[in-house]
């Protein structure tokens, strides 16, 4: 017997029901991944105990931004810039500014995201990024800080 355009699995062998098969197909949402916490290192849980979930997109941004502050090492020619800085001047937002904008790029430019903005504050010998950008797959503003 015939298997049919019918879905595998959702229905018997054969079993044709009229219309096009495509209209009953479920839609799929935008993809998920499990939140990452650089902080801790770990992936949090929400409050039945499952892992949290993030757009893929969000992970990769917070781990740039860990990647720039140095709380996560990579290759030095990629990230650690902000880490390099020795002595805060007036230049210093500015140039972590462009250091940020620079790690975005790859996404700004396949469209998606969109940096909002980037606040660079600076306390003592401190460095501290927030940065404020539109998820373009999702549509959804978000926010990630690095501090």
């Amino acid at each position: 017997m015939p298997a049919g355009t019918y879905p595998a699995g959702a229905g018997l062998a054969g079993l044709d029901p009229p219309g096009d098969p495509r209209e009953r197909m479920p839609t799929r949402k935008a993809s998920t991944g499990r939140a990452y916490d650089i902080a801790t290192r770990d992936y949090p849980l929400d409050s039945k105990g499952r892992a949290q979930q993030e757009h893929p997109l969000d992970t990769w941004v917070k781990l740039q931004l860990a990647i720039a502050k140095n709380s996560i090492k990579s290759d030095p020619t990629h990230g650690n810039g902000v880490d390099e800085i020795e002595h805060i001047t007036a230049q210093t937002k500015s140039r972590v500014e462009n250091m940020v904008r620079a790690l975005m790029q790859p996404r700004v430019a396949t469209k998606e995201l969109r940096i909002r903005r980037i606040d660079v504050m600076t306390q003592g010998n401190r460095i501290g990024i927030t940065f404020e950008y539109k998820n373009l797959v999702t549509g959804k503003p978000e926010t990630a800080t690095a501090a």
